[in-house]
């Protein structure tokens, strides 16, 4: 057959015919062994041993080998390639069969002697040789084949492979032998549906051929197409499976690639936006040419950084939560770099390998590092080459990757691709903006007709204002008529006659409408209209030629204006004008006409008298807004012309004008466009100014009124607060007086009943002069709540203990109600407590005595409400809305024993609104008393705060006693310092009275060089003192080490929150208000008694 060279198969038919002719020869000579076999009937071992089931079995293999080659030689597809190795492999076991049963004829006539037999012994030999030698051809051919051969036994075990097969798969026959090739060669991504469908014709003993993906013994995957084929004996036993693979991976990556462009194009074609189409995209082109990681990156212009329109795509060889972390899509800056460039350049880059990331702080791998991202593939997206980016795709390999050119085109045509269907969904969406825009347009053209046709005059759009100005439906137009049927018969026919002599052709029909915009591109004429109705409508009809770029003619344009809407508008606009000129000669506010420029050309009487120019000024063109517009105005001029030529007008604004004799004057100025059609320089407008010069006037007059009604609000508080303070001095020795003549014993009846009228009035007196500076602090806003959470029935609990006294001395009958359950209102429970005090006291006031008094707390529709209901007095219903206002009270008669500066209830409003609540007031009447309300938001605290489980709360210190007068007291020497002679001696008298040592100064300095020289128990200071206030010589007793634990009690007129954190903070432990409760001053005395080594507890009034 000649030498290997010549028997090597090539590519093409060549390679196929060769295949054939070798099978044939092959077939032919076992063929001429089988024959030689049966004349002579040898007898010997070996000779029988080369029985015909052998010889056709080995004819059959090269067949079949021969005929798989031809199949791929020719490129044949699935099922006709399989079609032609199962003919040539039925066509080989027929001749066997047929040659068998030619040799058992032969055998049965050959039990007779044949003397000739023995003659062509030499025959046989020379034909056992040729079989030897076409045998090993055959071995040759196996083992130079580029496919992998294998034959199995019945059980699939490998019992041989060829060369082929050790090329393809890195194995050697040594390796093989006796394992299954499914075991062998298929892994976690071989097609499962493949297997199972192999499998099952394997049991059915049936020949079959399929493509799978394999592993090669590296574990590099590769695609192969098997065909295997059931060997038989002569009896139709199942004795081997012979198996021919084919390495087709380049065919299948070009498929692939094929694959993923006509699915990238499919789904470019099915997806409307970028960001829909995006998840499919990444998952087709991932999987389809098996990356691991596929991402999309967009420009974010904000933040000037790249980042990730929707999740990326993972395969189920990464971990798929960590696929979601845009960070970790970019190992290192190995990557990074690439990324960039991309970016800038517009051009692809290819990361072979990525560079192993470092682990993380604790020794663990990185994620990158656990997933084992080896390769990247980074595309730019664009419509072309130079074309800015819409986005970059990244794909990621577990595997590094080589360098593939065809493969990189093929993702850089995809990124093209991607890039078109971004700019063409834009075009698109803006195409479909325009068209939305265009019919919308003709749609609201309800004013004017709009019609196209195409060339022969045929209705393509018939738009609203059509079907409203001529009665006809679109429907009953649109591809059915001609403009003709809306046009007057007889006006058409002399137009086409002045037409015909015009152009020197004949005219006629629809060509009459359109010749002149045919040859001139528009044409504009009046025409009578003939509604659907028969009515007649004069219109100005403009028609244009619809044509391409190229020229071609596609259609008209016909526009018809109602000439009687134009009409109508003429006499608007000659109406208008009059109507301007009416108010322009009124002279009821300037109004100047002139242009963009600035130029003035005319102006009313009152315009001319504000800029102080005459009429003859104007006439010579003297008069220019840049004449008389102020030099700090000029940047409100140039805002205005850009709003004039924006929108027509601009917004009344404040300029600064300058008269002709110098003087500026502040006017509002207000400009429109006459002509909103032209915005040129020479466009006319209209200013309209009005004289803010009263206005100003009137306003800095309410400016300066303002601040005088500050100043005296200033100087009210003021008084105020001096007022009270000097109120309270005199009060304080009046109330140690009454105390010190009470305690005397032996007081009279009459004298001891003045003693006590005495004692309620200075507390009267002084809780009004309480509420007096109280309600001035709250108007200065000098009161800040202390807000918490605190229980509703505490805080009543409060305001009837500060209350019960006044009560009780009028012998009401109060009730109280509170919820059971805790409800919480977030307030200052000093101040809630201070209203509703406030008003059970109002309601003991003005309730006659034993009357019934009822407070009440509860939660109704989500609020608080507090209600103090009583059977008083009442309030007529014209007060109800003025009971809060200050110095209002409800009763002034002479039959009413209490008085009161109507300052309560005020102040009640005031702290009520602070806590963002209301109060409100109701009575039906005189006799009929009165209920107040007080709604506050109810507290819900966020359940964050709220412990499921809280711990139980330390065991505290017994609280101390409070401060009483124990029935033995020590004799103290005690320091009273006060600038009022009057109030210091009534002090020291009552402390006298006691048993006390006292000594009285009445400056600063004394009192610091008294305290110094003697040794004090305990030292009662005013706070408002000659030399050195209270304060100071507080600091400088605190600074001596001796005098640190000294108790210092304030006595002062002074009440406010302020003047309380001063005095602290000076060092002093009490702070008392003037007139001071005998009983709190003789309490910081008794306290003395058991807090000797630690500082008194304090006491303030």
């Amino acid at each position: 057959m000649g030498s290997l060279a010549a028997l090597s198969p090539s590519s093409g038919y060549a390679a196929a015919v060769w295949a054939l002719e070798l099978a044939v020869g092959l077939a032919s000579v076992a063929c001429a062994v089988l024959l030689a076999v049966e004349r002579l009937r040898l007898t010997s071992v070996s000779t029988r041993r080369l029985s015909p089931a052998i010889v056709w079995g080995l004819t059959a293999f090269a067949v079949l080998t021969a005929a798989t080659a031809f199949v791929h030689a020719l490129g044949l597809g699935d099922s006709a390639g399989l079609r032609l190795v199962l003919d040539l492999g039925r066509a080989v076991a027929a001749g066997s069969v047929a040659l068998g049963l030619a040799a058992r004829a032969r055998r049965a006539a050959a039990r007779a002697e044949d003397p000739e037999a023995l003659a062509d012994a030499e025959a046989l030999q020379e034909a056992l040789g040729r079989a030897h030698r076409d045998a090993r051809w055959l071995q040759l051919f196996a083992s130079r084949t580029e496919e992998g051969m294998i034959v199995t036994d019945a059980r699939r075990r490998i019992e041989w492979v060829n060369e082929g097969f050790t090329r393809i798969t890195g194995y050697e026959p040594a390796e093989v032998v006796g394992r299954t090739p499914g075991s062998l060669l298929q892994g976690p991504e071989s097609d499962p549906a493949v297997r199972a469908y192999v499998g099952q014709r394997l049991r059915a003993e049936k020949p079959v051929r399929a493509e799978i993906l394999n592993y090669a013994k590296s574990g590099r995957k590769y695609w192969a197409t098997m065909e295997i084929q059931p060997i038989f004996d002569a009896d139709g036993r199942l004795v081997n499976y012979l198996s021919v693979q084919t390495d087709v991976t380049e065919r299948k990556r070009d498929e692939r690639r094929l694959e993923a462009q006509y699915a990238v194009m499919r789904i470019l074609g099915d997806c409307m936006r970028l960001d829909e189409a995006i998840p499919h995209l990444l998952a087709t082109i991932g999987r389809t040419l098996d990356f691991d990681v596929a991402a999309f990156w967009i420009w974010d212009r904000q933040a000037r950084t790249p980042r990730l329109a929707g999740r990326p795509w993972a395969s189920g060889r990464v971990d798929a939560g960590w696929a979601g972390d845009a960070s970790a899509l970019i190992p290192n800056a190995a990557l990074a770099g690439p990324m960039d460039r991309v970016w800038t350049t517009g051009a692809p880059a290819w990361v072979s390998e990525i560079a192993a990331p470092p682990p993380d702080a604790s020794g663990a791998p990185s994620p990158e590092a656990r997933n084992d991202l080896r390769g990247a593939v980074i595309i730019p997206v664009a419509d072309a080459e130079k074309s800015p980016l819409v986005g970059v795709l990244t794909l990621f390999s577990r595997e590094p990757l080589v360098r593939d050119e065809p493969l990189l085109q093929v993702l850089t045509t995809m990124g093209r691709q991607i890039g078109l269907f971004a700019e063409r969904r834009k075009a698109v969406r803006e195409q479909v903006e325009i068209n939305a825009r265009l019919n919308a347009m003709l749609d609201a053209s309800t004013h004017s007709s709009i019609l196209v046709t195409d060339p022969s005059g045929l209705i393509m759009i018939f738009n609203t204002g059509a079907e409203r100005m001529l009665g006809y439906a679109a429907g009953e137009m649109v591809g059915r008529a001609t403009p003709l049927i809306l046009h007057d018969p007889a006006e058409v026919d002399a137009r086409a006659v002045e037409l015909a002599a015009e152009l020197d052709r004949p005219v006629q029909g629809f060509e009459a409408l359109v010749a002149h915009a045919r040859r001139d591109g528009h044409d504009v004429r009046e025409w009578t209209f003939v509604r659907k109705d028969g009515t007649r409508i004069a219109v100005l009809l403009a028609v244009t030629a619809v044509r391409d770029p190229e020229g071609t003619l596609r259609g008209f344009l016909a526009i018809a204006t109602d000439l009687s809407h134009r009409q109508a508008a003429e006499r608007q606009v000659r109406t208008s004008e009059a109507r301007l000129r009416r108010l322009v000669e009124a002279n009821i506010f300037g109004v100047a006409f002139g242009e963009m420029t600035g130029a003035l050309t005319d102006a009313n009487d009152a315009f001319l008298e504000m800029v102080g120019y005459s009429r003859d000024d104007l006439i010579d063109g003297g008069v220019h807004w840049l004449n008389i517009v102020a030099d700090t105005s000029g940047r409100w001029i140039r805002r205005c012309r850009v709003q004039l030529a924006r929108r027509g007008s601009c917004t009344p604004f404040e300029i600064q004008v300058r008269r002709k004799d110098g003087r500026v004057l502040p006017i509002l100025l207000g400009l429109a466009r006459l002509d909103e059609t032209r915005i040129d320089p020479r466009a006319p407008i209209v200013a309209f100014c009005l004289d803010l010069t009263e206005r100003k006037q009137l306003e800095d007059e309410l400016r300066r009124n303002a601040a005088d009604l500050a100043e005296a609000d200033h100087r009210k508080n003021q008084f105020i607060a001096m007022l009270g303070h000097e109120l309270r001095n005199p009060l304080a020795p009046i109330r140690y007086a009454v105390r010190v003549m009470k305690r005397r014993g032996g007081v009279a009846p009459d004298l001891a009943w003045t003693l006590d009228v005495i004692d309620r009035q200075v507390g009267q007196l002084s809780h009004l002069v309480g509420d007096l500076l109280e309600l001035a602090r709250v108007n200065r806003g000098k009161v800040r709540l202390q807000r918490e959470p605190v229980d509703v029935a505490a805080v009543v609990s409060a305001a009837v203990e500060t209350s019960r006294p006044e009560i009780d001395a009028h012998r009401h009958r109060l009730t109280i109600a509170t919820p059971p359950e805790k409800v919480l209102v977030l307030a200052d429970p000093l101040r809630m407590a201070q209203v509703l005090s406030n008003l059970l006291l109002n309601a003991a006031k003005y309730t006659e005595d034993g009357g019934s008094i009822r407070i009440s707390a509860g939660v109704e529709d989500g609020r608080v409400v507090f209600r103090v209901l009583d059977d008083g007095i009442g309030i007529p219903a014209p007060m109800l809305d003025r009971v809060f206002d200050v110095f209002t009270q409800v009763d002034r008669t002479l039959d009413r024993s209490e008085g009161g500066l109507g300052l309560g209830l005020s102040l009640v409003r005031s702290l009520v609104e602070m806590h963002e609540g209301t109060v409100e007031a109701r009575s039906e009447g005189l006799g009929r008393g009165s209920e107040f309300v007080v709604r506050l938001p109810v507290w819900i605290p966020d359940p964050a705060e709220i412990p499921f489980a809280t711990a139980p709360e330390p065991e505290l210190e017994p609280a101390p006693p409070e401060p009483e007068a124990p029935p033995s007291i020590t004799p103290r020497r005690i320091l009273v310092v006060d600038d009022n002679v009057t109030s210091a001696q009534s002090l020291a008298m009552l402390l006298q009275f006691e048993g006390h040592d006292v000594q009285v100064v009445h400056d600063g300095p004394t009192a610091l060089q008294a305290v110094c020289a003697h040794a004090f128990d305990v030292v009662f200071m005013d706070i408002g003192l000659p030399g050195m206030n209270g304060y100071e010589v507080a600091r400088k007793l605190r600074a001596r080490p001796e005098l640190a634990a000294l108790p210092l009690a304030a006595v002062t007129g002074y009440a406010d929150d302020e003047a309380r954190r001063l005095s602290h903070e000076a060092g002093f432990d009490h702070h008392l208000v003037k007139p001071a409760d005998p009983e709190a001053i003789l309490a910081v005395v008794a306290s003395l008694e058991w807090a000797e080594n630690a500082p008194p507890a304090a006491v303030e009034c």
